[in-house]
């Protein structure tokens, strides 16, 4: 396959003709932005359908959680932002994240000769090196979301060394995982089908179906951790997530401890 593909709104645009019903009805192509998931919350308050797709070649100040600083490239990677109007609740927003990583999970994981699983509760991982990540946005009134907007971005076509020295050691892509490259258009496509999916099983109240997806692929179930979070660090077995998508750790005392967001470190 010749990688110098077209990728652009109009090519991803036929990809998904007909695959899905919500995600996708408007889809912009940047050359370059500063985030993507900065662009379409700035299109969101400004009345962007829901389903608008902000799908960017390369990002100057790309960010993952806790502010992180995200690597993206040009012409290597995948990075968009997904505008969601369900008015939800904002408890059950949790659920976005996860069913955002089941539907990448999924779509990498029948687009390449590789594994991924979920670290908790939006790092994609393969052979313990980070592939990829999720951060989702939200404004609320009410009790009620708003908007979200959901960014993915994956690591596709770095190869061995594109990657700078500083997160070598503990980030990836499907291209130093296989020595092969993706088309950008296909998965784009197999993920925003697989979101679409996901998204009406949220909207129609199918929360148990996502965390029952989102556990086959969990690392994190099962791992002794420790969880930095505002009120502390608390050391215990993950031994599930409930309805909202918090993680579930049974503390060393046998106690059990609800976590909604923090820093998750696998102890073994």
């Amino acid at each position: 396959m010749n990688f110098k593909e077209d990728f652009n709104a109009d090519c991803l645009q036929d990809e998904l003709h007909g695959k899905t019903q919500t995600i996708g009805r408007r889809i912009i192509f940047l050359q370059e932005t500063n985030s993507t998931n900065d662009f379409a919350d700035k299109l969101a308050e400004s009345g962007a359908e829901e389903g608008t797709v902000v799908i960017a070649d390369s990002q100057t100040a790309g960010v993952g959680r806790h502010g992180r600083n995200w690597f993206s490239p040009p012409d290597k990677n995948l990075y968009l932002s997904v505008i969601l109007k369900h008015p939800i609740s904002v408890p059950d927003a949790g659920l976005i994240t996860l069913m955002a990583a089941v539907a990448a999970c999924s779509a990498l994981n029948k687009s390449a000769p590789i594994k991924t699983l979920i670290k908790w509760p939006n790092d994609i991982i393969c052979n313990e090196r980070k592939l990829g990540g999720i951060l989702t946005g939200l404004k609320s009134s009410g009790g009620r979301v708003r908007h979200a907007v959901l960014g993915i971005g994956l690591n596709i076509n770095i190869c061995p060394g594109g990657l700078p020295e500083e997160i070598r050691e503990i980030a990836t892509s499907v291209n130093i995982e296989t020595g092969t490259r993706l088309s950008r258009k296909e998965l784009a496509a197999k993920l925003l089908t697989n979101i679409d999916r996901w998204y009406l099983k949220l909207i129609s109240g199918g929360g148990r179906d996502i965390i029952a997806a989102w556990t086959e692929l969990s690392l994190t179930i099962g791992k002794r951790v420790s969880a930095k979070t505002a009120e502390g660090i608390y050391t215990g077995t993950a031994t599930g997530v409930e309805g909202s998508g918090m993680l579930l750790i049974r503390l060393d005392d046998n106690s059990l401890k609800k976590i909604s967001s923090g820093e998750i470190i696998h102890l073994r």
